[in-house]
C-alpha cells in the first residue's frame, strides 16, 4: 500500500513539473508573440526592454538575460539595422559602446513595448503580494537547484 501512495506522489510530482514547464513555455510563447507583433525577435525585444529600463551596454544586457555575448551582439546588429538603437563609444574607453534608443526606437518602445509592460504589471499586481513573492522566490530556487546539479556534473567531466 505504501508503494501505491509513493507512485501516486511521484506521478503527481511529475504532473506538477510538466505543468510548470508548460506554463513557463506558454509564457515564453506569449512574449514571443508580442515580440513578433512588434517586428522583433525575442532577444531584440528583451534587449529593447532592458535598454528602456536603463541598461546601457551589451555586456550588461548579456548578464541580465543570461545570454551569450554573441547572441546579444546578433540582436544588436538587427536593432541597428532596423534603426532602433545607436551605439555610442564611451569617451573614456572606445571599446565600450553605450546603447541609446533612436527616435524610431523610442516610438516603438513607447507605443508597443510599454503596452506589454503595462499588461505584465497589471497581471502581476492582480496576484496578491504573497503570491508574487512566492512565485519569484520559488522560480529562482528551482533555477539554482537545477544549475547546481548541472554544474556539478560539468565539473565531474
Amino acid at each position: 500500500r505504501i508503494l501505491v501512495v509513493r507512485k501516486v506522489t511521484q506521478s503527481d510530482d511529475l504532473h506538477t513539473l510538466r505543468s510548470f514547464r508548460n506554463a513557463s513555455s506558454a509564457l515564453d510563447s506569449l512574449y514571443g508573440q508580442f515580440a513578433k507583433a512588434c517586428g522583433l525577435s525575442v532577444n531584440e525585444y528583451w534587449s529593447l526592454v532592458l535598454i528602456g529600463e536603463g541598461a546601457r551596454t551589451q555586456s550588461e544586457i548579456c548578464k541580465k538575460l543570461y545570454l551569450s555575448r554573441q547572441t546579444i551582439n546578433s540582436a544588436f546588429k538587427l536593432l541597428q539595422k532596423k534603426q532602433l538603437v545607436e551605439l555610442i563609444p564611451d569617451p573614456h574607453n572606445q571599446r565600450i559602446k553605450h546603447t541609446v534608443l533612436t527616435e524610431r526606437g523610442h516610438q516603438l518602445y513607447d507605443t508597443h513595448i510599454m503596452k506589454m509592460r503595462h499588461w505584465e504589471e497589471y497581471a502581476w499586481k492582480s496576484m496578491d503580494e504573497q503570491e508574487r513573492i512566492m512565485l519569484s522566490e520559488l522560480t529562482w530556487k528551482l533555477y539554482h537547484l537545477i544549475e547546481e546539479l548541472y554544474l556539478r556534473e560539468e565539473n565531474e567531466k
